[in-house]
């Protein structure tokens, strides 16, 4: 063996030693993190979103809804997509959860899966920027430290402790622009690779939750620009503007699909109706938040300022001078947009923090870098000590710091447990209307708690009566204390509040006093017909109803709650024969706050073909399989059914009896034309490269009813 090949093979066997270790290393890591994870399994998956997380994970992987569709979620409102358009059955970590059930080592499963992600996303995209392995490897534990619930429900903000998921989208963005950026560099057969890994997480993120795209899209457009700036010459910045402008292409489909998820909502359409509660210097930034959280978000923030710094004085890292000077440009940025929309009151979307998630790992690194700026200003005097070493005690420094935080922080029981308990009202609705797919729409349950409460009230107001009715009785009764029980509610929580279901419910189900926020909807007002018309066939309230049918009563020390039936629900057999035309939105709520109403008899519509000589339909029946409703029914001519199901373009109907027509009912609902017998199935029909156009369309023809004109005093006339 001449010298030139034992070189080359002592070179070979140095880096596959160096990664055996760090192999090694990232086991060790993520064993002591899972230990502390079940140190502090009480603060995983928290509150009332890390409930609701795993409820729609469980139903997801049980209804195995479609991958490349939006599905409908007919457990919230009347039936729109699931919560935010996240599809759970693509994240790696409740994948490997899901076979666990509602067990402690589930949660520990998911949260060391989502550390992994952002563990080596960090050293990924660090290395990508210039960083050493050691700097890579410390800004990866520190940002892991910081944001997972080691300490307490996290030593900056608690957002991990809540929603996991977030962990796996941050990590899926560095590795998109550790592509890009490594993109283009030396030729075609090394770009492919990195133009793959680009492509295939693009089209990962678009279905597995295309609207996180809206808070993660200003960090990702950083990196793509500093990826730019970035480029070492000309044909490397070509080859970078080659991939951009390819992706708009392919993706254009997607581009519209998420347009449809964000302009077709009540936040659009009424944006000065709603409560804006994100005002408060808190929802800027961590920098902010030392009085409420401590003093470790402040701290990270300005060190990491100082890191970015002093790396624009750094010409030896060019890479990583760009993106220091990318970070304090869009942190300016990002709080310049907070102060615009706290002054002006004009925006109705994500609060300002929520976009600076995506740049935690940036503040890791530069905070790594100001330290080791300050070791080697002080190097002359320190030994020198093995990389392999520091590494090794790095690890093992934040595996003991993790252990540590788990057990001398508190690990109450952070509100909402999971899985909720039953109370003396769950068996008496799991009998009537518990729904296991495939089974037959039975109705739905309308959570109206909060009538006890003698004044205006907001979400906060009902989200903290839920917490309160969650400790006396074990169970929200709203949300995932429904939902786990099979029983569909009405409660929707999510951004996609549709125009048509905020203008219904906000003027005929809510109180004139309350104030509506974007992604809730708080409704307290029992009007029965309205009730019946969507499908609701019980009502839970904290105050007795006057004139209603009563079917149980539950106590719980000075609380009680309060069950109701509503007479005479839809359950899909409402045909209606007189056709009133729909008109504007303005007109068709007006005329269903007449006190005379009645949905079983007419309905606002416009019936392809006119409305002459309708019958009744017989023998209508909805079965839901977990992806569509199916719908069975037999006319003696023609005939129309108003169905509980919120109308959308996106719907398709696979008929195999029959030729149904769908139309926009009642302003909000589906309307069935039919002829005969029908035997059909509705589903949403809709995603990043199908049909990703239909909500735009909905919000075309809502714009063309006046939906925006739509008065506020509309419930006064009823």
């Amino acid at each position: 063996m001449n010298a030139s090949t034992h070189s080359q093979s002592t070179r070979a066997a140095g880096k596959l030693a160096a990664w055996g270790l760090d192999v090694a290393l990232l086991a060790f890591w993520l064993a002591s993190a899972a230990v502390a994870f079940f140190f502090k399994h009480t603060q995983l998956f928290i509150g009332f979103d890390g409930a609701y997380m795993r409820d729609l994970a469980r139903r997801q992987f049980e209804w195995d809804v479609p991958v490349l569709t939006t599905n409908i979620d007919l457990f919230q409102g009347v039936g729109d997509l699931f919560f935010s358009g996240l599809n759970f059955t693509l994240l790696p970590s409740f994948i490997a959860g899901s076979s666990l059930g509602a067990t402690v080592a589930a949660k520990v499963v998911t949260y060391t899966i989502a550390l992994a992600e952002i563990t080596v996303s960090i050293v990924v995209f660090a290395r990508t920027i210039e960083l050493g392995r050691t700097e890579a490897l410390a800004a990866a534990l520190i940002m892991s430290l910081l944001v997972f619930p080691f300490y307490r429900t996290g030593a900056i903000y608690p957002i991990l402790a809540l929603v996991p998921h977030l962990a796996t989208f941050i990590a899926v963005s560095l590795f998109i622009a550790s592509a890009y950026i490594r993109f283009g560099r030396r030729g075609i057969r090394h770009d492919l690779p990195y133009a793959a890994i680009f492509l295939l997480l693009a089209l990962w993120f678009v279905h597995a939750g295309i609207l996180v795209l809206v808070i993660a899209g200003p960090s990702l457009l950083v990196a793509f620009v500093s990826g730019l700036f970035a480029a070492h010459d000309k044909r490397e910045r070509r080859a970078k503007l080659g991939l951009a402008v390819s992706s708009i292409v392919i993706f254009c489909g997607a581009i519209a699909y998420l347009l449809g998820l964000l302009l077709n909502t009540a936040p659009i359409t009424a944006p000065m109706e709603l409560e804006n509660d994100r005002l408060s210097l808190e929802f800027a930034s961590i920098l902010f938040h030392w009085s409420t959280r401590g003093p470790a978000g402040t701290i990270f923030v300005l060190v990491a300022i100082l890191g970015a710094l002093s790396s624009i004085f750094d010409h030896s890292r060019p890479t990583l001078r760009i993106f220091a000077i990318a970070l304090l440009t869009y942190l300016t940025g990002r709080l310049s947009f907070w102060v615009a929309t706290t002054q002006f009151d004009i925006w109705r979307g994500p609060a300002a923090l929520y976009f600076e998630f995506y740049v935690y790992p940036l503040y890791a690194i530069f905070a790594v870098v100001l330290v080791a700026r300050l070791v080697e200003l002080v190097g002359l005097r320190l030994p020198y000590i093995p990389p392999h070493y520091v590494r090794t005690g790095l690890v093992a420094t934040a595996a003991a710091l993790a252990l540590v935080f788990a057990r001398i922080t508190p690990s109450l029981t952070w509100g909402f447990p999971y899985p909720p308990a039953p109370t003396a009202l769950t068996p008496i609705l799991e009998a009537e209307l518990g729904v296991k797919p495939p089974a037959p729409f039975r109705g739905r349950v309308a959570t109206l708690t909060g009538r006890a409460i003698d004044r205006g009230v907001s979400w906060i107001d009902v989200h903290r009566l839920d917490a309160t009715v969650q400790r006396n009785f074990g169970n929200d009764m709203r949300l995932v204390g429904l939902h786990y029980f099979g029983l569909p509610g009405f409660f929707q929580y999510g951004s996609t509040i549709t125009p048509a279901f905020y203008a219904l419910t906000s003027r005929l189900l809510s109180d004139p006093r309350d104030r509506q926020l974007r992604s809730v909807s708080v409704l307290r007002r029992y009007e029965p017909t309205v009730l019946a018309m969507l499908g609701i066939r019980y009502v839970v309230t904290d105050a007795p109803l006057e004139g209603a049918m009563l079917e149980s009563r539950v106590d719980a020390g000075p609380r009680a709650l309060y069950l109701y039936a509503v007479p005479r629900p839809n359950l899909g057999d409402y045909s209606p024969t007189k056709v009133i035309p729909s008109g504007s939105a303005t007109d068709t709520l007006v005329g269903m706050a007449r006190p005379d109403f009645n949905p079983v008899r007419e309905i606002f519509a416009d019936i392809p073909g006119g409305a002459d000589r309708l019958s009744q339909a017989r023998d209508a029946r909805l079965t839901f399989d977990g992806t569509g409703l199916t719908v069975t029914s037999v006319s003696d001519s023609r005939s129309v059914l108003l169905l509980p199901l919120e109308f959308s373009r996106c719907l398709a109907v696979t008929a195999r009896s029959g030729e149904p027509v769908l139309l926009r009912a009642n302003l909000l609902l589906t309307g069935l034309v039919f002829s005969g017998r029908v035997d059909a199935t509705i589903a949403l029909h809709t995603g990043p490269f199908i049909n990703p156009t239909c909500r735009l369309r909905d919000l075309t023809d809502l714009l063309a009813l006046g939906i925006r004109d739509v008065p506020t005093n509309i419930r006064l006339a009823r």
